[in-house]
Parts: C-alpha cells; sequence; structure tokens
C-alpha cells in the first residue's frame, strides 16, 4: 500500500524508484502537519518545516573516523538533526545496541537510513517528503573528507530546546553567530554544504543559524544563484506502508 503526499506541488515518484539516483549532498524537505511544523512554515513562509541531507557512504567511508557499522555502500543515509522522536539506529554511533536501544527517544544530530526515516516520519504522521538532487557535473570539486570530519565532530550534539531555536535562527537573520553546542536541521545542513564547498559561512554576514528549510527550497532567494539552479526542482516522495519499521516503532 501506497500512501499519496499531500503537497501540493506537481505529481509524486515512488522512493523506490529515485532511490538510485540520490547522491551526497541531495536534500531531503518535510511538509509537517503537527502545530510545530505549521508554526515553523507560517513563520518562514515556506511549505517546509525539516531538512536534512543525503549521504552515499561510498563517499565518506574512506574518511574520518573510518568504517561505520553495519554500513552498506547501497544504501542512502539521511544527515539530520531532530526534535525528539522514537530513534532508528545512528549509523556514526559504534557502540549502537539494538535491543538497549529499541525504545530509546533521541534528539539532535544522527545518520539514519533514508528510506527508515521516510517510513518512521509517515507513521508519526510528519506529513509529506520531498528531494532536490545537487546536479554538478564535477562532484570531484566537493570536500567529502571535511563533510565526514564534521560528521563525527557533531554526531549526537543536541537539537536546542523549545524556544531555544526560533531565538537561535532570530539572531541569525541578526547576524548573531550561535554556539555550536547544539543544532537545529536547516542549520546543520548549512554546515554540511560549507563542508563540501557549496556555500560560505561568514559568522556574521551569514551565519549557519540564518538557515531555514525554506532557505533550501526552490522559491528561496537567499542561496547563491549557481547553487539554487544547480538544486533540481523539488520532486514529491510517496513510501511503502513500511510495516517492519513501523512495527518497530509500536514496540
Amino acid at each position: 500500500m501506497q500512501r499519496r503526499s499531500l503537497h501540493p506541488q506537481g505529481d509524486a515518484v515512488h522512493y523506490d524508484e529515485i532511490a538510485p539516483a540520490l547522491r551526497t549532498g541531495d536534500l531531503a524537505l518535510f511538509h509537517g502537519t503537527s502545530w510545530i511544523s505549521r508554526g515553523i512554515q507560517r513563520a518562514t513562509r515556506s511549505p517546509y518545516s525539516h531538512i536534512g541531507m543525503i549521504v552515499r557512504y561510498g563517499d565518506i567511508k574512506d574518511f574520518g573516523a573510518g568504517e561505520m557499522r553495519g554500513a552498506d555502500d547501497s544504501e542512502v543515509y539521511f544527515f539530520e538533526s531532530m526534535m525528539a522522536r522514537e530513534s532508528l539506529p545512528d549509523l556514526l554511533d559504534p557502540v549502537w545496541d539494538e535491543v538497549r536501544k529499541e525504545h530509546e527517544v533521541h534528539s539532535g544530530v544522527q545518520l539514519v537510513s533514508l528510506r527508515d526515516a521516510f517510513c518512521a516520519y509517515d507513521y508519526q504522521r510528519f506529513g509529506s517528503f520531498s528531494i532536490r538532487q545537487l546536479q554538478l557535473q564535477d562532484r570531484t570539486t566537493l570536500d567529502f573528507a571535511g563533510l565526514r570530519n564534521l560528521m563525527d565532530s557533531i554526531d549526537k550534539k543536541p537539537y536546542p530546546n523549545g524556544a531555544v531555536v526560533v531565538a537561535h535562527w532570530i539572531e541569525g537573520n541578526l547576524g548573531i553567530p550561535a554556539a555550536l553546542n547544539s543544532f537545529f536541521c536547516a542549520e546543520l545542513v548549512a554546515l554540511c554544504y560549507e563542508a563540501l564547498g557549496l556555500i560560505e559561512i561568514d559568522e556574521h554576514k551569514n551565519p549557519a543559524n540564518k538557515y531555514s528549510p525554506a532557505a533550501f527550497s526552490s522559491r528561496s532567494g537567499m542561496l547563491d544563484p549557481r547553487l539554487q539552479s544547480a538544486l533540481s526542482p523539488e520532486q514529491i516522495i510517496v513510501v511503502d506502508d513500511c510495516p517492519e519499521v513501523k512495527a518497530g516503532l509500536r514496540r
């Protein structure tokens, strides 16, 4: 059984159809239905309330802390910072214990299976999902070593509590950088794009906490026009009913 997205833009594509074409640097954007999501969307004048970056293990496995436990070159991963929810295994955690942590509620930075994230968010009524693909002629210009070092250094850093995330974003738009001890979703993506060499972060003119999910949408004028043109228009994604993931979350 498939769930048709309620997102207002265009026709949807099945996740399994697009997954083989996804690459490190692609973006997954979320249209939420909770009151928090609706508040973020209203404040940023955007259909999106959450964002994360897609990662292919083959691009980063030779750098940083070395091989990740259970990682698979054929799998598509998702690097995000998320408010508390029932956890998926964090692939950057070398000591993840499936039995001990199956009920854990995790908030903050993590690397998870993209498909499982879509399925878990679907079950938890997160809303609908879109992808923007990074279309570069020369991907050798991307700094995968810098990205892996960033990922290893901030994995499990917390998501800002409550109104703090709003304060961080407002401060960013006033040119006030946030302390790098907690990260909201778009702030994390901005730092990832800086690590890859795609944008420049300036502490006062363009701090990472200035970004929102809206900044990475096709409607935004915030990104460098060259980068904006290198990102494909949003493509709505539909996933299977995912009973194995949902069963795990129900326990």
